[in-house]
């Protein structure tokens, strides 16, 4: 069997029938990660996880990334929960070049913060759990 049939039957175990529609994309080398934090809409806070294939846990976020994964969120209006994670990370685009990429959306129930701030991820949490505590008051 070649890899496609391989992968084809491995996807099966996860219920995804064979005509399922699948995102394909070119091979980058990945050189940083960053985790940010989206609340309602707000990238909250953010931190580098990953330099150079290297787990780090950087604080400090370029505004680039930030204002990049914001940009993400206002253009595509996607959520899929009030808090959820959006990771961005920076692939080698040409010999002399680099751009910023989505890397992964993902849960901020299951979520690693790493170095994000959390009195900033809290607080918004906290305005975001109280309002739907009181909606169901």
């Amino acid at each position: 069997e070649d890899s496609w049939d391989k992968d084809l039957k491995l996807m099966g175990l996860y219920d995804i029938p064979p005509e399922a529609l699948v995102v394909a994309a070119p091979v980058y080398k990945i050189l940083r990660e960053w985790r940010t934090i989206v609340v309602e809409g707000k990238v909250v806070a953010s931190s580098m996880y990953k330099e150079d294939d290297k787990f780090v846990r950087i604080p400090k976020v370029s505004d680039e990334v930030v204002q990049y994964a914001q940009g993400v969120v206002d253009k595509t209006k996607f959520a899929p929960d009030l808090a959820w994670t959006l990771d961005i990370c920076e692939v080698t685009r040409s010999p002399s070049g680099s751009e910023l990429k989505v890397l992964e959306v993902g849960s901020f129930s299951c979520a690693g913060f790493y170095g994000a701030d959390p009195e900033s991820i809290i607080a918004a949490v906290n305005i975001v759990a109280l309002k739907e505590w009181e909606s169901y008051q």
